[in-house]
């Protein structure tokens, strides 16, 4: 995969096992390369209802890590947020046909031991002179007038993804100021990510989950948060680790290896 067009740049401490880049990788990898995975990935919670099967013929052999639809747009990519530096990425993508034979998209974001989702970078920013609207407009508010967003200001294209789809945020939910300005931040970005992915017309349907180690309860208020402000629309889902690994326990030799190794380091 590193010396393909999906190679994915090693987070600072991802050469230890507790890294949560390196934990996902060995969560995943194997279970995407192997030739049972058409039969598990239904298993698992999150998965899209229409999923057929891997497309083998896309991205690197079908995933790929660190996704932010760089092979349909480079430069800042489809948000217009992508550099060297920051940006909106998928820690896990996986290109599947679904039962129609369409080409469709599922983008994962995988957690291990982090307290909370990424927050906002432009409420933390120094050179934000508008945090007030960060803390007294709310999501209806910072829609219809996106320039109070500096996120917006510098060009980033999230509210103009919601925007044009905020039929999808409308439940009973309330936030102090925005939102988005907090831990549902990042699930926020992602969703966004893949509505504009989808907008491209190159996947039919792209959905969006969070995996997370099952121990690992402190995510919970987020993720309940969040799929109460869509409704529980599910275009966002998430799951755990050992889903993953209930659901991959099959008579496969390859497969019981790596679940036996991977137990050993991540299942306390």
């Amino acid at each position: 995969m590193q010396q393909s067009d999906f190679a994915y740049k090693p987070h600072k401490f991802a050469y230890h096992a507790i890294s949560s880049q390196t934990a996902c990788i060995n969560l995943f990898m194997p279970l995407l390369l192997s030739e049972e995975v058409n039969c598990i990935l239904p298993k698992i919670p999150g998965c899209p209802p229409d999923f057929s099967k891997i497309a083998r013929d896309k991205l690197f052999h079908g995933f790929c890590f660190e996704y932010w639809g760089q092979d349909i747009k480079q430069g800042a990519g489809v948000l217009n947020d992508h550099s060297k530096r920051a940006g909106t990425d998928a820690d896990v993508a996986i290109a599947y046909y679904n039962i129609e034979g369409k080409l469709c998209l599922w983008l994962i974001e995988h957690k291990l031991s982090e307290k909370e989702f990424t927050v906002c970078g432009a409420y933390k920013s120094k050179a934000n002179r508008y945090k007030k609207n960060c803390t007294k407009c709310n999501l209806m508010s910072i829609a219809k007038e996106s320039q109070k967003c500096y996120y917006h200001m510098i060009g980033y294209k999230y509210w103009d993804i919601l925007k044009n789809n905020l039929d999808i945020f409308k439940g009973p939910i309330d936030f102090e100021g925005c939102p988005f300005k907090d831990g549902l931040n990042q699930l926020w970005r992602n969703q966004m990510l893949a509505l504009a992915l989808q907008k491209t017309g190159i996947y039919s349907m792209v959905t969006f989950s969070v995996c997370h180690h099952a121990k690992n309860t402190m995510l919970d208020k987020s993720i309940n948060k969040y799929k109460a402000l869509i409704c529980g629309n599910r275009i966002f889902s998430s799951f755990t680790n050992y889903d993953v690994l209930n659901n991959a326990n099959i008579d496969n030799p390859l497969l019981q290896e790596w679940l036996h190794w991977y137990k050993k380091i991540y299942c306390f």
